[in-house]
């Protein structure tokens, strides 16, 4: 249980790091109709999904499981400017 707990505090600083940092690395390609980047963290892969205007800040949704499977939340809050984040 500690490993999990140190590996999810570590994803969740890292990915606020990326986020923070707007450099981007990995795989682009693009979802619907945003920019996405492929890329491993700590050790797993990951999603991040780039809104058009981002909100001041940076601010970001964790996306907890099946990605992609109902896009209609992700897809209206990256229209509001979020970041979407998904770890596999």
């Amino acid at each position: 249980m500690k490993r999990l707990f140190i590996l999810l505090a570590t994803a969740v600083a890292s990915f606020a790091n990326i986020v923070l940092s707007a450099e981007w690395h990995g795989t682009k390609s693009v979802w619907h109709g945003a920019d996405r980047y492929d890329f491993t963290i700590a050790g797993r892969s990951a999603i991040m999904i780039v809104p058009d205007n981002p909100l001041p800040g940076n601010p970001w949704i964790w996306r907890p499981a099946f990605f992609d499977a109902f896009p209609s939340i992700d897809i209206a809050m990256l229209e509001q400017g979020y970041h979407i984040a998904y770890i596999m």
